[in-house]
């Protein structure tokens, strides 16, 4: 159980914070030839036990909790769960941590007063209290406007987390919070209002884009992923290489320290966010050229 102390008004909090980065997020973009349609694929090299590698969305309805038979097989059949990070007492409160401005900073000084009244108002319509909107960096406040309302600690990756625990398996981050937060923290001052601007803009769309994301999910259609976290992105200066950040850059690093935790042993089942898998840069084709074998099984 985390601190009191936690600077993020409690444990739901500090999850939202985390999860808020993971790459279900609908303004990672991809930019793949021909994705594939599937979301479970095995992946081995040598004579070791097979491995998994499986796409998440950051939602917390059953019908995306309750695995579908290959998946749950390969959950079950898996010596070690690896998650994008590891949502541990220590990770959540770097995470958390990582999303707060620095002393002295707030955020209507950082916005303008119109845009912040905006914010508190858009804050209050989801029971986030001002004092908490006050202390966070304006990309950490877009993101968290982004969201639907869930129940962040239910969510696919966290009972994904909790079932491993249940069976005492062992279970390992591929990344930092800082790694991850990397991306944002890059981001301008002028980029981060925009995207706090987009937010606003998208409020009222966002039960449309959630459903719609949703279905293309247990379609298995990571086309439809990649196209709606287009469209949701839009065009923008800074976006593309925004994207590239926080998809494409961290392929490279995620799929490194896969193929350092398989070995030739295997027996992972790792579960990242959907879009790390398509396209010429993602997971699927990086550990081919890295010499595993890799099979669409669901």
């Amino acid at each position: 159980m985390l601190s009191q102390r936690t600077p993020t008004f409690g444990r739901a909090g500090v999850f939202t914070f985390l999860l808020l980065v993971w790459a279900s997020l609908t303004w990672a973009a991809a930019e793949p030839a021909e994705p594939p349609r599937g979301l479970l694929f095995a992946f081995e090299r040598g004579h070791g036990l097979p491995s998994y590698l499986f796409g998440t969305i950051h939602a917390d309805d059953p019908r995306v909790l309750d695995l579908p038979p290959p998946v749950a097989e390969a959950f079950a059949s898996a010596r070690r769960l690896v998650l994008e990070v590891t949502p541990d007492a220590a990770t959540l409160l770097e995470a958390a941590a990582g999303t707060m401005l620095p002393l002295g900073d707030d955020l209507e000084a950082l916005v303008g007063v119109d845009l912040y009244r905006e914010v508190v108002a858009a804050a209050a319509r989801r029971k986030l209290p001002t004092v908490l909107v006050d202390r966070l960096k304006p990309w950490a406040v877009a993101t968290l406007l982004s969201l639907p309302a869930m129940d962040q600690e239910r969510v696919l990756d966290l009972t994904l987390y909790s079932r491993a625990l249940a069976r005492r398996l062992p279970v390992s981050g591929l990344e930092s919070p800082a790694e991850q937060l990397a991306a944002f923290d890059a981001l301008s001052r002028p980029q981060q209002v925009e995207l706090l601007r987009d937010a606003l803009r998208n409020e009222a769309d966002l039960p449309n884009q959630y459903r719609e994301l949703i279905d293309a999910y247990l379609a298995r259609d990571l086309a439809t992923l990649v196209r709606l976290s287009a469209e949701a992105m839009g065009p923008g200066s800074g976006h593309d290489a925004f994207g590239q950040a926080l998809i494409g850059e961290r392929n490279q690093r995620m799929s490194e320290r896969i193929d350092r935790l398989a070995g030739d042993e295997g027996g992972l089942f790792v579960a990242v966010g959907a879009l790390h898998l398509p396209g010429d840069d993602g997971l699927v084709q990086s550990l081919r050229h890295r010499g595993f074998t890799v099979r669409l099984i669901h």
